[in-house]
């Protein structure tokens, strides 16, 4: 499920469709179809105007909204579970089982590929170039997507592997979450003035929820 704004949701599951939803009266407008699988994640352009599903079949659709229709389909090596737009709005992100990978939206050219040491389960912009990734191996590892370095890597940021991230509105925040229960707030800066590279993340706070985070 993906909210745009208040207005609109698109839902996505088994059977591979996608349905756009109005929320004033839960009408459902438009019903896309093109996946022969399940949809794993689905991402909304920020002008509302396109969006991104990745599938079991392998395939990446770029849908127009607007018409409802497939403007855009790429193959993939292997099904992705994640999709993301950078802040700029101008390339995406696509997480593929030990990797994941930065692609150019007007030429659909792959830009980098930011290798994992286990899989990556979870990611969210901590700043408009800075992509905090976790997953598999508990570590949290801040990209810099415009050169594809990897400026950070906290090897035990968690005891367990991390199933969650997300930028708190408002600032440079990331909250992470893992599978003991464990939900941790981040701060996140790039690199001090005159370096040349490197970013920071402090631990705000940390909370223990006693539940399992699936």
């Amino acid at each position: 499920l993906r909210f745009f704004g208040e207005s609109h949701l698109i839902s996505a599951g088994e059977d591979g469709e996608l349905c756009i939803w109005r929320t004033s009266d839960w009408e459902c407008l438009t019903r896309m179809n093109g996946h022969k699988g399940a949809v794993h994640d689905v991402a909304i352009h920020p002008t509302g105007r396109l969006a991104i599903s990745v599938a079991a079949d392998k395939k990446l659709m770029l849908w127009n909204l607007t018409t409802g229709k497939c403007s855009y389909t790429s193959a993939l090596a292997q099904p992705a579970r994640m999709v993301l737009w950078t802040p700029a709005a101008d390339a995406y992100v696509v997480g593929a089982p030990d990797a994941l990978l930065v692609f150019e939206l007007k030429t659909g050219l792959q830009l980098h590929a930011l290798r994992h040491e286990a899989a990556p389960l979870a990611m969210a912009f901590g700043s408009p170039t800075l992509l905090v990734s976790g997953g598999e191996e508990k570590a949290l590892r801040a990209w810099d997507i415009t050169t594809g370095a990897c400026e950070l890597h906290l090897p035990a940021a968690h005891a367990t592997r991390i199933k969650a991230l997300a930028r708190v509105a408002g600032g440079a925040v990331v909250a992470s979450g893992s599978t003991d229960g464990a939900v941790k707030l981040w701060r996140v800066s790039g690199a001090a003035k005159g370096a040349a590279k490197g970013a920071a993340m402090q631990l705000l706070m940390e909370v223990n929820t006693r539940m399992r985070l699936t």
